[in-house]
């Protein structure tokens, strides 16, 4: 199966009411499965396969305010707000952090992978509520930089 398949594959099962996906084809077996009861989630931008994790996507915010910076998933999986459920968010909106601070986690096949504050400034926007599920590219806070 080629990448360009996959993606789509991924894409149209990210983006839909199914909750599990299995798919055969050749040699090739692709088992997908969302959390139970979790909504789907559009899949506006495509999903990379081959992204390292440690690239947390700093994107400009296009027109007016050149110093925010859009933090968006370097992957697919469940986007957490704290460490654990016990433990206070590692960012709250109006909060200050500096580059390099761990702003949530994504859990993707089990692992959990930190993604870091882009530069230092003011968590102007949190767009993603704790447990949901994210997309590659989907936009999960706005930092106004300092």
């Amino acid at each position: 199966m080629k990448q360009d398949e996959l993606r789509s594959i991924m894409r149209e099962f990210y983006g839909s009411p199914l909750s599990f996906l299995e798919v055969e084809d050749g040699e090739t077996r692709i088992k997908m499965k969302k959390p139970v009861g979790q909504a789907a989630v559009e899949a506006a931008a495509p999903i990379s396969v081959d992204t390292p994790v440690e690239d947390a996507s700093e994107k400009k915010t296009a027109g007016a305010d050149e110093h925010v910076y859009r933090v968006k998933a370097p992957l697919v999986g469940v986007y957490y707000e704290a460490p654990s459920p016990d433990d206070d968010p590692f960012v709250r909106q109006g909060q200050h952090v500096e580059e390099g601070d761990t702003l949530c986690i994504i859990e993707a096949m089990k692992m959990m992978n930190d993604v870091k504050a882009p530069k230092a400034g003011i968590v102007r926007w949190i767009a993603v509520q704790n447990g949901a599920t994210v997309g590659f590219d989907d936009l999960l806070m706005e930092i106004e930089a300092d």
